[in-house]
């Protein structure tokens, strides 16, 4: 049984998800609400044997133009506390999660993403299959690095 599920993303969401200092600090919900009316902005939660399920990562996309397409995976501070067995059903969810986006958007050849530029960050993104294609120095409003992450796809 899958522990996790998505949902369309909701603004009120925004107001019950733990994030690093840096990513809260980017957080736009506007922005996230603005795409989620647009089917591309969803709500990833862990199932608990509480009432109410656990955030952990806002996900989506925006076209940037025909076939390429910039992707987000906000993770909760929650991703990083994971037992190693609910990390690997976390990673799997999210890798068919792009699966199905790869599937779906049509034409896509090129998926591309951001994330702040350290060793933990980095193997969370390689093991969502993502490639890096570079450091951008001082990136942010409050310039730390990123590093720029790409996924080929052939769909036509």
């Amino acid at each position: 049984m899958n522990s996790f599920i998505s949902i369309p993303y909701h603004p009120v969401h925004a107001d019950h998800i733990n994030l690093r200092q840096h990513e809260a600090e980017l957080l736009d919900p506007e922005k996230l609400e603005f795409l989620a009316d647009m089917g591309a902005a969803i709500t990833v939660l862990k199932k608990t044997d509480e009432a109410r399920p656990i955030i952990m990562a806002f996900m989506g996309y925006q076209t940037v133009w025909d076939g390429v397409i910039d992707v987000f995976v906000i993770p909760s501070e929650n991703i990083y506390t994971l037992a190693l067995a609910d990390k690997i059903a976390y990673i799997r969810y999210i890798r068919q999660l792009l699966k199905n986006m790869s599937e779906t958007i049509k034409p896509l050849h090129r998926m591309h993403t951001y994330s702040l530029a350290n060793d933990e960050t980095d193997k969370w993104m390689k093991a969502l299959g993502f490639t890096c294609e570079g450091t951008l120095s001082k990136f942010t409003t409050n310039r730390l690095d990123y590093r720029l992450w790409s996924r080929m796809v052939d769909n036509g």
